[in-house]
């Protein structure tokens, strides 16, 4: 499978359109199909709490000018995006739950992972992404996505993952919530 494929799986199974919320949050994850960045910018405003526009490189660099001249901020630092080879699959739908909107995701999430710098370098964090790995490959998912600092580059490619974009979280300023 080429990486566009890869990207092509990773939109249409892991990425709604509109507005995902969650208690406290809200999040857009896609850009709208008509271009209507503005408008649901708007919808994003109203929500209370914390909220954030989940920018893809692949989205295309006009897309982050858009953000920014809306008054969205991107924290320092990027945050990669990694989907496992076939060996890997999915494991956040037991923590997210699977959408009935996405029928035979294929896709599972793997979101956080740290270990304390006093536990660090026994392998503490290889094995745990091991185990979520085959923990969600027992629930029948192909692939897995982990969306993780670039520290932890090093491992998960040793664990077989491959980066096929980046992500940076564009926030609604403090100012403005």
């Amino acid at each position: 499978m080429v990486p566009e494929s890869l990207l092509e799986l990773f939109d249409a199974q892991v990425r709604p359109p509109g507005v995902v919320s969650g208690d406290g949050w809200s999040m857009v994850t896609r850009p709208p199909e008509g271009g209507d960045v503005e408008g649901l910018l708007a919808h994003l405003r109203e929500r209370p709490g914390y909220r954030e526009w989940k920018y893809y490189e692949h989205d295309g660099p006009e897309l982050a000018e858009r953000l920014r001249a809306a008054g969205l901020e991107p924290p320092p630092g990027d945050v990669e995006l990694r989907l496992a080879t076939d060996e890997f699959v999915e494991l956040a739908a037991g923590v997210f739950g699977r959408r009935s909107s996405l029928p035979s995701v294929a896709v599972a999430v793997l979101f956080g992972g740290v270990t304390l710098p006093a536990h660090r370098g026994r392998g503490l964090y290889r094995a745990t992404v091991a185990r979520r790995a085959e923990l969600a490959r027992e629930r029948g998912y192909r692939w897995l996505y982990v969306d993780a600092l670039p520290t932890s580059r090093p491992i998960l490619e040793r664990l077989g993952f491959v980066a096929i974009t980046t992500t940076t979280p564009f926030v609604i300023p403090a100012a403005a919530r």
